[in-house]
């Protein structure tokens, strides 16, 4: 049983910071490879269908395992919740969700990016991210005042 925060995990020569893992935290799905050197915190759109008893574990490990495939390198840390402390339609707690010590990468429904991009709570996407075709179709759904 968890009792305190867990903010820090050491494994061999890979360190894990900034987890905020407490006894009231979301589920986290990590899967730890010798290869890692870096985190990557995402916070998953938790408003999708799924069956009463399923609760999403299986659509969330199968997204951490795939990630962990593809890139090695990258420890995901993965939260899906309907924790109201996560809930990304409240404007209040932006602030504490895409911050400074908030989630590296936050799935944000295009509803609240004015706000997020007023309150200076999200950078600019680079076009040197991704080549994809569909790279430019989400970008110009997603842009808000430039």
């Amino acid at each position: 049983m968890l009792d305190a925060n867990v903010d820090r995990v050491e494994c061999t020569a890979y360190n894990v910071d900034n987890l905020n893992v407490t006894p009231n935290s979301p589920d986290r799905y990590l899967c730890f490879t010798d290869q890692a050197q870096q985190t990557l915190s995402v916070l998953l759109y938790p408003y999708l269908p799924t069956t009463p008893e399923a609760n999403f574990q299986p659509m969330v490990q199968r997204i951490v395992n795939e990630f962990q495939q593809k890139n090695p390198q990258v420890l995901l840390n993965a939260v899906m919740t309907q924790d109201l402390e996560y809930d990304t339609y409240t404007y209040s707690n932006l602030p504490n969700i895409l911050g400074k010590n908030g989630l590296d990468l936050v799935e944000l429904d295009t509803l609240m990016l004015g706000d997020a991009v007023d309150n200076h709570l999200i950078l600019p996407a680079s076009q040197a991210i991704s080549t994809s075709k569909f790279w430019q179709v989400g970008l110009q759904a997603s842009t808000y005042n430039n």
